[in-house]
């Protein structure tokens, strides 16, 4: 299945996340040969891997563990190499690289991260992921690579507005600096449904706005449901507010699968923007 980096359904974890990867560093071989890329594995995203070359259709990277390893995630930390990832790319997984078979992959972008995820865990000893577009002048690079076994708690999460449906991957990333954004201003009647992997039972939103603390509505409405199709009944919440957080408290747990927000009060200068949500 080919994974598109903007419109699949599906980033780069903080720092901190980085230090406890559960996977040695891999071999790393490209079109050219194995290659070195220590600088992706050493904690530091002021360094990186690159090609050094434009992104080509065809050009692979793959991921020699030496032995099986189970992969639920694949997060690339791109941080100032803005948009050095192929948009298009096929994903192969197996024991060697004479017997790799494409998978079923999904994934996201941001500016500074990318994702690639697997809706189930994957245990292979390679993983290739080979670009299927030319993305000139951009070269392939990554600041920071991390492998995670399972996948991050609703990183399958969809998004659906009056545009249609997207991925919600970037607000469940665990990295503030990616963001889902609407990318139009917030106008009164918009909405955001945050459409869940599975139901849940939910007594707190918390919304992480990151370097974007006025993209929210002041004023808005929650309304839930089992779909983004169904999500009519109307929540009753308090909200608490600081500098860059935006705390949802239901007045009763609500049980469900998707959230509508609605929005009540527009904005002529902001968009509406998820850098981080979390469900309690």
């Amino acid at each position: 299945m080919k994974a598109n980096l903007k419109n699949a359904l599906c980033i780069a974890c903080i720092s901190a996340l980085f230090s406890t990867c559960s996977f040695a560093a891999p071999k790393v071989f490209t079109e050219k040969g194995e290659t070195n890329m220590s600088a992706a594995f050493d904690g530091k995203k002021d360094t990186r891997w690159t090609s050094s070359t434009a992104i080509r259709s065809n050009m692979f990277i793959t991921f020699d563990f030496g032995s099986e390893k189970t992969v639920g995630a694949m997060i690339f930390d791109l941080e100032t190499s803005s948009g050095d990832f192929p948009n298009t790319f096929d994903v192969y997984a197996g024991e060697s690289a004479d017997t790799l078979e494409k998978v079923n992959a999904m994934s996201a972008l941001s500016d500074k991260s990318a994702i690639v995820y697997f809706p189930k865990p994957i245990t292979a000893r390679m993983f290739k992921i080979q670009a299927t577009s030319d993305k000139n002048p951009n070269w392939w690079s990554i600041h920071e690579a991390k492998f995670e076994e399972q996948p991050l708690e609703n990183i399958g999460a969809k998004v659906v507005t009056a545009k249609g449906t997207d991925s919600m991957a970037l607000a469940f990333d665990d990295n503030v600096d990616s963001r889902w954004t609407t990318k139009e201003m917030m106008k009164n009647g918009m909405f955001v449904t945050i459409d869940l992997p599975a139901k849940r039972n939910t007594s707190k939103i918390i919304v992480n706005l990151g370097s974007s603390p006025n993209d929210f509505p002041n004023k808005f409405e929650i309304f839930t449901g089992d779909s983004a199709d169904t999500a009519t009944d109307k929540a009753e919440f308090d909200v608490a507010r600081s500098a860059n957080t935006i705390t949802i408290t239901f007045k009763e747990p609500v049980d469900a699968k998707a959230y509508k927000f609605v929005c009540l009060e527009g904005s002529p200068k902001y968009w509406w923007t998820f850098h981080e949500v979390s469900f309690e």
